[in-house]
């Protein structure tokens, strides 16, 4: 054995009769790659001869030339960088090739668009730099010496689309080495789930009519149906659900193409999933109205609209439900009769319930009966179901009447005049009309004549005649007097 303990010299005998003899030394594995190496060995006979130094033997050191190992696998938020190590065999103490490539094909994210391939950093333990070359297809990166692990980062790409998890390959050889070792890259795509970003007003709508709408419009698209919820709540709008709409919603496209129908109700807690499809941005939504014959005016109606298990429900800006068709108008004013000095008492009807107050305006028309001689023009009075009340205001030109909420008849009367005088029957209407209303619509008061036609009482002697001369006069000619007969009754 020949060490430092004996100064790596030894003595050994070559036998009696032999022209020389063999030596061999042991290798030993340092396991790092240092290439060829030569080594050499030194004889001589103690006292008589000096060292001869032998010829060149080499240590070959294939076993040790540096191999890839491993890849590690890697996870990223999409756009973010992917951090890789890569392990060698062995060290080595000359530079290292080592080839790297990144590859779409056996993963399922799309190379050059969901990662970069030209580019790839490297770390070798003095912190990150770009490697030279393009790594489009692939390129070698020279791994200085006495490295056995060193990283590697490839660039993922924010497309703002959303497309689930998606992985790629990175893989890495030595030279000489004939098969790639691959790690996988998994791009986290959370960021890109779709939400909805706001519910904007569409359009308006008309009670039992037009729908109205809004747009869903959500923060990307996706590679994937979205699925949103829709909720209806009374607590948010005007409208009534049952009275105002009914529930049904109709699901459109943003470019206008139905994609469903769905029905949110009490069975299902005013909510249904709807679908928006791959590759679109939002959807358009319709509530169906219904016409409740009740004037409300112009009601607010709003929607929500949630991602199930993301995002809560979040509010529509407001759509109005006009009623405009409900509006009331005078539909009818009744006819009537009363005895003269008798107050005639006429019913108005209106189209539809209210639920504000409606102002309808009331005026009498002189027909045969004369304007303030037959029948009084300048008060009224009214009942709207709690007994009669005069009207305010003058009503000699006509007037405004402001008729209660919820009522859809209700009476005026106005005051006929008694003037001793046989006209006989007369008659003049009573006009009326509701706000926005352009045509009056008009009763006829009959106002019945009391007092009977004047009838002969008597005949007197005023004055006689002569044949042929003076007619009869004077204190003996006769005198007719009319009479009226009393009122009967």
């Amino acid at each position: 054995m020949i060490s430092s303990a004996n100064n790596y010299r030894v003595d050994i005998s070559v036998p009696a009769g032999q022209n020389g003899v063999r030596v061999y030394a042991e290798t030993l594995n340092d396991n790092v790659y240092e290439g060829n190496e030569t080594i050499t060995i030194g004889a001589g006979v103690p006292g008589r001869q000096q060292l001869v130094t032998s010829d060149s033997a080499t240590i070959s050191d294939e076993a040790d030339k540096p191999k890839v190992t491993s890849v590690s696998d890697a996870s990223v938020d999409e756009g973010g960088m992917a951090t890789l190590t890569v392990s060698l065999s062995n060290e080595s103490t000359a530079p290292t090739r080592v080839f790297i490539d990144a590859y779409g094909s056996g993963g399922t994210a799309t190379e050059g668009a969901d990662f970069n391939t030209k580019d790839i950093w490297v770390n070798y333990g003095s912190g990150w730099v770009k490697a030279s070359g393009d790594f489009a297809a692939g390129n070698w990166i020279d791994v200085p010496a006495n490295t056995q692990t060193f990283q590697i980062r490839s660039q993922t790409t924010q497309d703002d689309v959303y497309e689930g998890s998606e992985t790629y390959l990175i893989k890495a050889k030595a030279d000489g080495q004939s098969d790639l070792i691959s790690g996988t890259v998994t791009i986290n795509d959370q960021a890109d789930l779709p939400m909805i970003d706001s519910i904007t007003h569409l359009r308006d709508g008309v009670e039992g009519g037009a729908w109205p709408g809004w747009t869903v419009n959500m923060t990307n698209t996706s590679t994937t149906n979205t699925t949103v919820q829709l909720n209806f709540n009374d607590g948010l709008h005007q409208a009534d659900f049952g009275n105002d709409y009914s529930g049904k919603v109709h699901v459109y496209s943003t470019s206008g193409t139905f994609l469903e129908e769905v029905v949110l109700n009490a069975s299902n807690g005013w909510r249904a999933n709807v679908n928006v499809p791959a590759g679109e941005q939002g959807i358009r939504v319709y509530a169906e109205t219904l016409n409740d014959n009740v004037y409300e005016g112009d009601e607010s109606i709003q929607i929500q609209a949630g991602i199930p298990g993301r995002q809560s429900l979040i509010e529509s800006e407001e759509a109005a439900i006009t009623d405009e068709a409900d509006k009331p108008r005078v539909t009818s004013v009744s006819n009537t009769s009363t005895n003269e000095g008798d107050a005639a008492s006429v019913t108005i009807t209106l189209s539809n319930e209210s639920t504000s107050t409606t102002r309808v305006f009331v005026d009498a028309y002189g027909g045969s009966a004369t304007e303030g001689a037959d029948f009084n023009t300048k008060d009224l009075w009214v009942n709207y179901g709690n007994g009669w009340v005069k009207a305010s205001g003058d009503f000699s030109a006509g007037n405004w009447i402001d008729v209660p909420a919820n009522t859809k008849t209700f009476q005026v009367r106005s005051q006929t005049t008694e003037d001793g005088t046989y006209e006989g029957n007369e008659s003049y209407t009573i006009k009326a009309k509701a706000d926005g209303q352009s045509n009056l619509v008009s009763g006829t008061v009959t106002i019945v004549e009391d007092e009977a036609a004047t009838i002969v009482e008597s005949v007197t002697h005023l004055r006689d005649g002569v044949e042929g001369g003076t007619a009869p006069a004077g204190p003996s000619t006769s005198t007719i007097r009319l009479m009226r007969p009393l009122r009967s009754g």
